[in-house]
């Protein structure tokens, strides 16, 4: 196979770049020679474009994902061979640098493989040039989502065990002592059998009769 890579800065930070990429129903907004692209599940997908001129449809699968720094793909299908690798690159002042490289299977023997290169070459650089001017123009990753189950979770937890540790603590509190969340100068706790029994009449004034 032939390859192409170029690169691209774009002012957005990585995040927010390798989010949009992988909105693979996206693609056709900006990728050249991609009409439609229709996802199956996570890993797998269904392209439909122009390959030398001629519409086809053929079959991607996902073979390399890590979170904001690279996504690799490669056609299943024998009558579209191809593949593709973008690597996100962070840079200063929130920006980041995007590296497309892609491989395809050259034509027959009566196409030029020059021709072949740089028909590729303008493709893979006109892709680049559509998803910067899509993501710095548009600003938001469309159907993003994230899965904020976990930190609810959490933040649930935190509150029933600060809760039960409270009302434990009070239920527990050992005579004589200040529960917790009592205001202060609040008069210490004591139980029923613990009371001390009333003071008796002040003692009289000596000459008093």
């Amino acid at each position: 196979m032939e390859a192409v890579e170029k690169a691209i800065e774009i002012a957005c930070p990585v995040e927010t770049v390798y989010d949009q990429w992988t909105q693979f129903e996206q693609y056709p907004k900006f990728m050249v020679g991609v009409d439609d692209v229709r996802q199956l599940d996570a890993t797998h997908m269904r392209w439909r474009g122009e390959i030398r001129g001629e519409e086809r449809e053929w079959n991607v699968e996902v073979t390399e994902q890590v979170p904001d720094r690279l996504l690799a793909w490669r056609s299943t299908s024998t009558d579209a061979p191809g593949a593709g690798r973008v690597r996100f690159e962070p840079l200063p002042r929130g920006r980041t640098r995007l590296r497309l490289a892609v491989s395809y299977e050259p034509g027959d023997v009566r196409e030029d493989p020059a021709d072949a290169w740089m028909v590729m070459s303008i493709r893979v650089q006109s892709t680049l040039d559509g998803f910067k001017e899509l993501i710095e123009t548009e600003g938001l990753v469309s159907g993003a989502w994230e899965d904020e189950s976990d930190d609810a979770d959490v933040s649930e937890a935190t509150v029933d065990t600060e809760e039960e540790l409270e009302s434990g603590a009070t239920a527990q509190a050992s005579p004589g002592t200040i529960a917790p969340g009592t205001p202060p100068g609040a008069t210490p706790m004591t139980s029923v059998g613990d009371e001390e029994p009333p003071a008796g009449p002040p003692p009289a004034e000596p000459g008093s009769s």
